[in-house]
């Protein structure tokens, strides 16, 4: 009875992990954030392009970027009034990769994605490589 309730734990992870949609920084290639299932593609998007993200019911909990280190809310100016946004980055490069309208996410609040600095699959070794490559060249001139 207990391994029948175990297998079908591992069995609905299974299911969950194959309809979870994986995204990486387009820079560096480290996951940054994790779908239930939802495309970014299929999701809808704003004026600017960005995908909107309902945090509460779309993401699968997996996160993985950083409000960037002691920046203020940026303040774009809208037809609307101005608009704040606290931008996220990736956790390895500070990329811009998202941001929110507030500092900490709320119930039914929104994420907003730039699809361009995402990708869905990981970035192969030879990507890997000559991005490390860039990277040295970098510091080496700096």
């Amino acid at each position: 009875m207990r391994s029948e309730k175990h297998a079908d734990d591992r069995t609905q992870k299974s299911v969950k992990a194959a309809q979870s949609s994986n995204y990486y920084c387009s820079q560096c290639g480290t996951k940054a954030l994790r779908t239930n299932g939802q495309l970014l593609s299929a999701m809808p998007a704003r004026s600017t392009g960005a995908r909107v993200v309902d945090e509460g019911t779309a993401l699968e909990g997996e996160l993985l970027l950083e409000p960037l280190e002691g920046a203020q809310p940026a303040l774009i100016k809208r037809e609307k009034g101005t608009e704040r946004q606290y931008r996220l980055a990736c956790r390895s490069c500070a990329a811009v990769i998202a941001y929110r309208s507030v500092p900490q996410p709320t119930a039914g609040m929104f994420l907003y994605v730039d699809p361009a600095a995402v990708r869905e699959t990981p970035p192969t070794q030879q990507e890997m490589l000559e991005q490390r490559l860039r990277r040295q060249q970098q510091q080496a001139e700096a």
